[in-house]
């Protein structure tokens, strides 16, 4: 799977990023100057921002992801939500992930691709779950 599969995955179902963003639509590879987002939903509370990466997450992912929040920022039309997504694979060390989040000055959820977005899903009644053995013939597999 390609990382803009998996854009396309979440942009359709972003219940799998979040509760919250069930039924948002998906603004999709907007630019700001140099910076170009996967995804963002309008919530309530403002704009929500998502950041994939099919490589393993490492500090400088959060120092980019900082960079498109200054840039998004800005807006006054749009301003932004509290909380952000950064997707990816669970890097072996996580220690240093979790100090450049921690010192964010915004509220940055890291998902892993594997733990938090399951490796394999099964479509159910047009949603996806977590698949289960036998559990429905429609099963997607994120192999990033």
């Amino acid at each position: 799977m390609k990382e803009v599969d998996l854009e396309e995955l979440l942009a359709f179902h972003p219940y799998l990023i979040d509760r919250s963003l069930t039924g948002l639509l998906a603004i999709r590879q907007e630019s700001k100057g140099a910076c170009r987002l996967d995804l963002a939903f309008e919530t309530k509370k403002g704009l929500s921002l998502v950041e994939l990466k099919k490589s393993e997450l490492q500090p400088q992912d959060i120092s980019q992801f900082l960079d498109y929040c200054r840039a998004w920022g800005r807006s006054k039309r749009r301003p932004l939500a509290q909380t952000h997504y950064l997707i990816g694979k669970r890097p072996t060390d996580i220690k240093s992930l979790e100090i450049a989040r921690n010192r964010s000055p915004r509220d940055i959820r890291i998902l892993f691709v594997g733990t938090d977005i399951p490796w394999m899903l099964s479509l159910v009644d047009g949603q996806y779950r977590p698949y289960f053995e036998g559990y429905a013939r429609n099963v997607v597999h994120l192999k990033i």
